[in-house]
């Protein structure tokens, strides 16, 4: 997930509190000839942000990171050579956002502290979606070729021209993606010419049929006739029927029991305390 520019400008403000210093046993994840980025920094930043570090797995993903925070580090460094730091009006905004933050802080405290057990009710919500939403019969991925053939007579054209079709495949006179682009008239070509997962109620059942029968070592289907139409498969993938278990998606039931949680009750908190304001606070309403 990339960072906003907007938002690591904003970080620009935090980072006046931190001197950017490289601590001799920490090693840096970026440098210049004026500043160093320690790895631990570098996390930080990503963590506030809401950015598992650990997401980032690869030098592709990182580098968009990195620029962005070049860029809030080039500007922290020309902040603190100007002294900007040291403004009042920047310590005011600190002291402010320091104010938000500890507020937002004692609010998420308050809710995790008084928040119940939410496994029994994962549970519940496991097996009442285990049927429909857990359990996957067999899927294969599949290439398909579909010509259209709303008569009797268009029938035996297209079946000969798939089957020449099917022969310069199996000599790679051009490769199925090519040969989709062509001629299948499917409404989802671009579905079908990349490799699409089907289950059984996706297709005409002689083709699922067909297209469970194929494997690697023969992925292409002789020419099948259904629905008014003509086809050719490719096999690409399978998988077996499965059903995942409860520890599979517990955590990400609880996960989302707790967001819903918190949001309602963030909202009886703040409706509690604007209730409070209005019965406990002595406005001073002289200009």
């Amino acid at each position: 997930m990339s960072l906003s520019l907007r938002s690591l400008l904003q970080g620009v403000v935090l980072g006046l509190m931190v001197p950017c210093l490289v601590q001799a046993e920490d090693a840096w994840i970026m440098k210049t000839p004026e500043w160093e980025l320690s790895k631990a920094q570098y996390e930080s930043a990503l963590t506030v942000k809401g950015t598992d570090p650990k997401t980032l797995t690869t030098p592709a993903q990182r580098r968009p990171i990195l620029q962005d925070l070049y860029i809030r580090e080039s500007l922290l460094q020309q902040a603190l050579k100007q002294g900007l730091d040291k403004k009042p009006q920047i310590e005011q905004q600190l002291e402010e956002m320091r104010k938000d933050l500890l507020a937002r802080s004692a609010l998420e405290a308050h809710i995790d502290q008084n928040a119940p057990d939410f496994t029994q009710r994962a549970q519940e919500l496991y097996q009442a979606r285990l049927a429909t939403v857990y359990t996957f019969p067999l899927r294969l991925k599949l290439q398909l070729i579909q010509i259209n053939t709303p008569s009797p007579e268009s029938q035996t054209k297209t079946k000969q021209q798939l089957e020449t079709l099917r022969q310069d495949l199996q000599h790679k006179k051009l490769t199925f993606e090519q040969a989709v682009e062509q001629y299948s008239q499917a409404a989802d070509k671009a579905l079908t010419q990349a490799g699409e997962w089907y289950k059984a109620d996706q297709l005409p059942s002689v083709v699922f049929d067909a297209g469970v029968q194929l494997k690697d070592s023969e992925p292409l289907s002789t020419v099948l006739n259904a629905d008014k139409a003509m086809y050719l498969v490719k096999y690409l993938e399978r998988r077996e029927p499965e059903v995942l278990s409860f520890d599979q998606v517990k955590d990400e039931l609880i996960a989302s029991l707790k967001t819903e949680y918190r949001l309602g009750q963030q909202q009886v908190l703040l409706q509690q305390l604007r209730q409070q304001f209005e019965q406990n606070a002595q406005l001073n309403d002289a200009p």
